[in-house]
């Protein structure tokens, strides 16, 4: 991975999916059994088909943004449910403020 911007996106793409993981764990831990399956599931089922960079099925921005945004939204609001409404605004924005400088940095992310 080189130093320029480009690198730097290389190396915090992966990292974008540690606070989705937790936020969902943190959710599926407050949850009825069945949601806590089913949801990290299918969230993470949505994002490798439509947002993940070598998927096949890979929406085109500014659709994948907008999933991105309703995603990160959708974890942000389950977590201020369950109790953690601060985390959620934390995740909610930071995510949102990520994926919308990695389009910046490398607007073919």
């Amino acid at each position: 991975m080189g130093a320029g911007p480009l690198g730097r996106v290389q190396q915090v793409s992966p990292l974008r999916a540690v606070p989705e993981v937790v936020a969902a764990a943190v959710v599926g831990a407050a949850v009825a059994w069945p949601v806590a399956i089913v949801a990290p599931v299918v969230l993470a089922a949505t994002w490798g088909r439509y947002v993940a960079p070598r998927s096949g099925s890979r929406l085109d921005d500014p659709w994948r943004l907008a999933l991105e945004v309703a995603l990160f939204g959708l974890l942000g609001v389950a977590l201020a449910l369950v109790g953690h409404p601060l985390a959620g605004a934390v995740l909610a924005l930071s995510s949102v403020v990520v994926a919308g400088l990695l389009r910046l940095v490398d607007p073919q992310h």
